[in-house]
């Protein structure tokens, strides 16, 4: 799947709660993606709270060649602005603070993380 990409691809994957109740999706699809840093140099767990879920919903973005914390508000602000993007969530100044994630998830991306494979996939037992 991942040879498809274009060589400055960029893989999003919705991956699960950030909460303490339910940590392990996000954790394991984290590890598996940091796993191939050939393929993905550059792996930002992010999070948003998400009102239908009822709860803080996590992201991961894996690139090959841009990391998503290389810009600062000043150049995202302009190249938004150049685009006429508008955001009232992802903005320049909040965009860092949705990769900051809880130290509960730093925890349990080392503890409860583990490499996905067919064989051993991540089945949700809530």
């Amino acid at each position: 799947m991942f040879e498809a990409l274009s060589d400055d691809g960029v893989f999003v994957l919705q991956s699960g709660a950030v909460n303490e109740s339910y940590p392990e999706c996000f954790s394991c699809i984290h590890q598996t993606l940091s796993s191939i840093k050939d393929k993905f140099p550059y792996v930002r767990g992010y999070w948003a709270g998400v009102t239908t879920f009822m709860t803080n919903w996590g992201f991961i973005i894996a690139s090959k060649k841009h990391d998503p914390l290389a810009l600062n508000q000043e150049e995202l602000t302009k190249r938004l602005e150049s685009r006429g993007v508008k955001n009232r969530y992802a903005t320049p100044r909040f965009l860092p603070a949705m990769f900051t994630l809880p130290e509960h998830m730093l925890e349990a991306i080392e503890t409860k993380g583990r490499v996905l494979t067919d064989a051993q996939p991540f089945i949700w037992t809530a």
